[in-house]
């Protein structure tokens, strides 16, 4: 059986792990998606992770972290999208149509009333009575109801996916600008006190300037433009410094803003070789390094901050501008994918992939954080991005052809 051949069954698989594990319960997603299941033995953050988010229920052998990240729904929305349409599974648009509802019906997620807190931003739904009103997050709430509005355009009737996501797009604009100093500097203000992440870094930063790109691949934006290019810029000054997870977000954020206009093409390559520079030629592996979210590497496969990024950048910058060492990255990368997909006979790990991969054991494994590790298997960040990634990869497409409207025209079902 071919890569592609194997897809649809690994996909198959990882749809039941959605809709058996009980982190989408119910399983048609009428109640969204919870953040990530939580495997309790042997994982050294488990007394830290539960202080940090207490809203679970317990399946036994593990929990479920219940709250609700409007990102993680988002993109679990669009896999099961991708889905109905590519895979012509029409049960799985009504789970994605589902999904929207709760997010915009249900959730009470998104701010479209209070003054004290940046209009048309997304928090999380959960029992900490605060309002995280994240850089990172709120981007993928940008991006993906556009990629959903050209994928099935009569959702954007129902849910006016376009008009929220720019929104959305323009108080992260606003944020972002409040966040640059006159020196050309990012960094989190204290005067942007409502924003949570840090901007001079790619995880929050090159993903705001994806959501903007999104935005611009649908009306050209002179001020948004000026506004990336000026974020590259000021990534320039310590671009050695980056790491693996950080360059992998910076792939994605400076190819969908080429995409859309922006001068920022020469840095995706760049980016590109970095990366490609740090694969371990016998894994085909590209190393954790990312100490604050993740234990580190070369053996290990970080399914949460880096690899599950770096193989979405890559397959954007392969239909922007097509490379044989991307394709060669892309189809070990999927052969790698196919190969640690979980088949452990339990409803909680099964078709799933985990957080963190250890190649010299072959097995799931290298150690936890309370964000980040093997422990830790997410709904969005890591299940969702993976499926949607081997979705395109059987298309030859990817999030930068359903991001621009004059590639992708949509498909009605």
């Amino acid at each position: 059986m071919s890569k592609t051949e194997a897809i649809q069954p690994a996909l198959e698989a990882n749809f039941r792990w959605f809709e058996r594990s009980g982190i989408m319960d119910p399983p048609d997603g009428s109640w969204g998606v919870a953040e990530r299941i939580l495997l309790t033995r042997n994982n050294t953050a488990l007394s830290k992770t539960l202080q940090e988010f207490p809203a679970r229920r317990n399946f036994g052998d593990y929990l479920a972290i219940e709250h609700r990240r409007p990102d993680c729904n988002f993109q679990t929305a669009l896999a099961y999208a991708l889905d109905g349409v590519f895979g012509d599974h029409p049960e799985r648009l009504k789970t994605a149509e589902e999904l929207l509802t709760f997010l915009y019906c249900r959730t009470a997620a998104r701010n479209t009333h209070s003054p004290a807190f940046p209009y048309g931003t997304w928090r999380w739904s959960d029992d900490r009575w605060n309002v995280p009103v994240w850089y990172d997050d709120n981007s993928w709430c940008t991006l993906i109801p556009i990629l959903l509005a050209n994928l099935v355009p009569e959702w954007d009737e129902k849910f006016q996916l376009k008009e929220s996501a720019a929104v959305t797009a323009h108080e992260l604009y606003r944020a972002m600008i409040l966040a640059e100093d006159r020196f050309g500097n990012f960094a989190r203000a204290e005067f942007v006190p409502l924003w949570n992440g840090f901007p001079q870094k790619p995880h929050f930063g090159s993903l705001a300037c994806m959501a903007l790109a999104a935005v611009m691949l649908q009306n050209p934006r002179d001020d948004y433009r000026h506004l990336i290019e000026s974020y590259h810029r000021f990534l320039e000054r310590d671009y050695g410094g980056l790491n693996t997870s950080e360059c992998s977000y910076a792939l994605i954020g400076a190819t969908l803003s080429a995409a859309a206009g922006c001068d920022t093409l020469d840095f995706a390559r760049r980016t590109a070789r970095m990366l490609l520079g740090h694969v371990v030629e016998a894994t085909g592996n590209l190393p954790s390094e990312n100490g604050r979210e993740a234990p580190v590497g070369k053996h290990l496969v970080d399914l949460i901050y880096t690899f599950n990024w770096a193989v979405l950048g890559f397959q954007m910058l392969q239909t922007l501008e097509p490379a044989p060492e991307y394709q060669q990255f892309l189809d070990r990368s999927v052969a790698l994918l196919l190969e640690i997909q979980d088949h452990t006979d339990c409803p909680g790990l099964n078709g799933c992939w985990r957080g963190m991969f250890d190649l010299e054991q072959r097995a799931y494994g290298g150690g936890d954080c309370y964000e980040g590790g093997a422990n830790s298997i997410y709904s969005g960040w890591t299940n969702a991005p993976l499926n949607c990634f081997l979705n395109l990869y059987r298309q030859n497409s990817s999030f930068v052809s359903l991001a621009n409207k004059t590639l992708f025209q949509g498909v009605k079902k």
